[in-house]
């Protein structure tokens, strides 16, 4: 369950899986750098450095050429193996 999708992505992993080609298409040399990983019982957290070069329109936004560099946290609850909340 994604609580908070983006706008015009659904819910879920069908959405998750579309914003991330969004995001390739757009930022094609994306990398994410795992910072910090913890995980205690059914959660994950994890804390993340992720950086591109915008080079494709993203989300109405056209293309500027410009590098971007975003430090985030997600918490992620594991089931059976599976992601199941976000």
């Amino acid at each position: 369950m994604e609580h908070d999708p983006e706008p015009g992505v659904e819910p879920g992993i069908d959405g998750i899986k579309q914003m991330m080609n969004m995001f390739y298409s757009a930022f094609p040399d994306l990398k994410v750098t795992v910072n910090q990983l913890v995980a205690e019982r059914d959660l994950v957290v994890g804390h993340m450095t992720t950086e591109g070069t915008q080079t494709g329109e993203f989300m109405g936004i056209p293309a500027s050429g410009k590098k971007i560099s975003i430090t985030e946290m997600n918490m992620v609850r594991i089931s059976n193996g599976k992601a199941v909340e976000h």
